[in-house]
């Protein structure tokens, strides 16, 4: 779906923004530290996906799950950072999202390593020596 390999922050949501228009389902799995970016990602592309979710796009953190509905598309962010169970993940309607016509954001998707395959893109982001953001697809 994307070429395994580093991106800018722009050509990687450029990419994404693409598969959002063409593609009617898919998921993406986001691994990195606190205050790596992920909620920021999400957000940003989804606001350039539709700008009438300016001021819908949120943090996930607490709530655990978000759903962003457009007049063409249907969007889930999840953030499993305070699941402790997989048993959990159930409950918050993580696997209704995977197997419905939705395009899936999950962040902290490396607690539950065996979810990682369930994903049609792993991004991981991390901050360098430079205190930049490198976007690596895994």
């Amino acid at each position: 779906m994307l070429q395994k390999q580093n991106y800018s922050y722009s050509s990687l949501k450029e990419e994404l923004l693409l598969l959002c228009k063409e593609k009617e389902s898919f998921s993406v799995g986001l691994i990195g530290d606190l205050g790596s970016g992920k909620t920021h990602f999400v957000s940003d592309l989804l606001r350039s996906f539709d700008s009438a979710l300016a001021d819908e796009v949120t943090s996930p953190t607490f709530s655990l799950q978000h759903v962003y509905q457009t007049e063409s598309k249907l969007f889930y962010h999840f953030d499993l950072y305070r699941i402790e169970e997989y048993s959990e993940l159930e409950n918050i309607g993580l696997f209704d999202a995977l197997m419905s016509q939705s395009i899936t954001f999950i962040e902290w998707i490396n607690l539950f390593p065996s979810l990682e395959s369930d994903c049609d893109i792993l991004i991981k982001i991390e901050m360098n020596a430079k205190e930049e953001r490198t976007y690596q697809v895994l």
